[in-house]
């Protein structure tokens, strides 16, 4: 089943719907201050998303230009491997895109009773993160 996780983290609801059922506002973004990041919980009774993080980092080999990296933690509870991949949008002051990026376990999937690591970066200008305040997610995925 092709499913969508919504993420609504201040009251902690999760919706998850099949693709083939998803009206056009089921796939839409939400969007967080860049304070309360950390604070985004989402799931299912099968899967767990969490403990996410934002950071800059030197690019390697690459002088003026940093890593924007984006990391988060998904637990799967079932016994089968769950597939997912998170979509990101980091905008400014003014709800203007920064930069897009998506960000995922190893080869998009979490093995059954195990939780793992998701990891994405992207290009950006050295200190251009420290204009982001607000990030918009959406987490789709087959579980």
């Amino acid at each position: 089943m092709r499913a969508f996780l919504s993420i609504i983290f201040s009251l902690g609801l999760v919706s998850a719907v099949s693709a083939a059922d998803a009206d056009q506002s089921d796939w839409a973004f939400t969007c967080v201050d860049r304070a309360k990041l950390a604070d985004v919980s989402a799931g299912t009774d099968i899967v767990r998303i969490n403990n996410f993080s934002l950071r800059e980092a030197a690019a390697f080999g690459v002088d003026g230009l940093s890593d924007a990296e984006i990391t988060f933690s998904v637990a799967n509870r079932g016994s089968e491997g769950v597939h997912l991949k998170g979509q990101f949008l980091l905008m400014d002051a003014a709800q203007l895109p920064i930069v897009a990026m998506s960000a995922g376990p190893s080869f998009d999937l979490v093995a059954g009773h195990k939780t793992e690591a998701a990891r994405g970066t992207a290009l950006i200008r050295e200190g251009e993160l420290q204009s982001v305040t607000s990030i918009c997610i959406r987490i789709v995925g087959e579980f």
